[in-house]
């Protein structure tokens, strides 16, 4: 019953992250866009879309970690 938890626990995690990265990459071209596009715009408003994108750059990676962690975890079980 261990293994059966673990194995939904991570399949949960990577089809999240499957999710995550499709809507990660498409942020990253919008962000692309709208800074290369909009250079007039204030500084304020392209500091929240570097701040934005910096944020959701660091839950993918926790996201990712959390993946190969529960394989750590599930493996050495």
């Amino acid at each position: 019953m261990v293994g059966s938890y673990h194995d939904q626990v991570i399949g949960t995690l990577l089809v999240a992250s499957w999710f995550h990265t499709a809507l990660y990459l498409a942020e990253m071209m919008q962000a692309y866009s709208y800074l290369k596009t909009f250079r007039h715009d204030g500084r304020t408003t392209r500091l929240l879309v570097i701040v934005c994108c910096i944020v959701d750059t660091v839950a993918l990676v926790g996201i990712m970690v959390g993946c190969i962690w529960c394989v750590v975890l599930s493996a050495s079980s």
